[in-house]
């Protein structure tokens, strides 16, 4: 639950857009990937939205090709950005990471991101549990919340009396 990880990514960066799926995967997220998740004949187009729409949080692969590529991976992060928008702005949701050396876009600047080292993905993981954590508690809160009690007062005769 709240284990939807989409990841944006150039297609020149697939192998360690695969890296992070994979960790991701091993670490009980859902990771959803186009080349892992899109199958034969769905339409592409449609499919990406929805699994931005669905995904619980976004990581932006920054690289010098994402970064400075027009075309779909732009709309990608633009996406991210407008359904960053329905979020708390202490929620972690959107989670650049540099992977290579390359300018953040003005954009995505307000977004503290990671530059990609050995121990970066057990950040990103540490990351994703605090938030996964947070939407757990606010859930338990509204169930709590909706939660309604009897009581029904029982008499001492009847809880002490002997059966027959």
């Amino acid at each position: 639950m709240f284990d939807k990880v989409f990841i944006s990514y150039a297609k020149e960066d697939y192998v360690f857009a695969e890296k992070l799926y994979d960790f991701l995967a091993e670490n009980n997220f859902k990771p959803w990937l186009d080349k892992k998740n899109l199958l034969p004949g769905q339409q592409w187009d449609f499919e990406i939205k929805k699994g931005l729409r669905d995904a619980n949080y976004v990581i932006l692969l920054l690289s010098d090709n994402s970064v400075q590529k027009r075309g779909y991976v732009q709309r990608e992060f633009k996406i991210a950005l407008k359904y960053y928008e329905e979020k708390l702005e202490d929620d972690i949701y959107l989670i650049p990471i540099k992977i290579n050396k390359c300018e953040v876009p003005e954009i995505l600047s307000s977004f503290q991101w990671i530059e990609f080292e050995n121990n970066s993905f057990d950040s990103i993981l540490q990351a994703l549990t605090i938030q996964q954590n947070k939407y757990l508690d606010y859930q338990q809160k509204q169930v709590n919340k909706h939660r309604t009690f009897e009581t029904k007062e029982v008499s001492e005769e009847f809880l002490y009396k002997k059966k027959v």
